[in-house]
């Protein structure tokens, strides 16, 4: 009894191991997957991250449409605009305060004298100011005014008909700016200088400025 027992569990184990050995062979030595025993995950795979790619090409169409947008600015630009038409000149010196109407300025190859276009100083129009004012006085606070603003300064000349002009006394007629501000109208605003009689393109917006300085009493325009 004894021997039956002990050849059924050989024949057992024979059974078994003959099992065990089939399972390995099927294994592929030289895929590593093949003896990775960890539990196999069943969850889907994540989706792949587009934030990345997003902010790329986001990045990308602002920079265009910025690019896009200054260079059409600087096109439609007034100055630029005044360039294509002639009627803008670089900046140029001042070189000396003559009156509180006139400079000198280094044109290009040679000095000469500009006239502020659309204003007149206290001692070219006498007539218009107040029999208590010295037109003499007012005179040299105008020219001291311009003394301090732009003596020594690269001012811009600008010519509204497109191309320089001159007075019967030979004096280049332009409108005078620096750093972008109308120099003629903050004259105009201080109470510093009067609205000419002649029409020009700022005539309207002078006589504005002019009355509000009125207005405030400022200038030679005190009482």
């Amino acid at each position: 009894m004894y021997d039956k027992v002990k050849k059924l569990n050989d024949l057992f184990i024979f059974f078994k191991e003959s099992k065990v050995k089939s399972q390995k062979s099927k294994l592929d030595p030289t895929d590593a997957s093949t003896f990775d025993l960890r539990p196999k995950s069943t969850s889907p795979s994540p989706a792949p991250n587009r934030t990345g790619r997003t902010l790329v090409i986001t990045f990308y169409t602002t920079l265009i449409f910025f690019t896009l947008g200054t260079t059409w600015i600087a096109i439609h630009h007034p100055k630029t605009q005044a360039y294509k038409q002639g009627n803008l000149v670089p900046l140029t010196l001042c070189t000396e305060v003559i009156n509180g109407h006139s400079i000198k300025v280094q044109n290009q190859d040679k000095e000469e004298i500009v006239h502020f276009l659309g204003i007149e100083s206290p001692g070219e129009n006498p007539t218009k100011l107040s029999s208590q004012l010295d037109p003499n006085k007012e005179e040299q606070i105008a020219r001291h005014a311009l003394l301090a603003w732009i003596y020594h300064k690269r001012v811009r000349l600008t010519y509204p008909h497109g191309k320089p002009t001159h007075d019967e006394r030979g004096r280049l007629l332009a409108y005078v700016d620096i750093y972008g501000i109308d120099v003629g109208k903050k004259m105009l605003q201080e109470g510093q200088a009067m609205v000419s009689d002649k029409q020009h393109p700022k005539f309207d917006l002078y006589k504005k400025f002019e009355a509000e300085a009125y207005d405030a009493h400022k200038g030679v325009w005190r009482r």
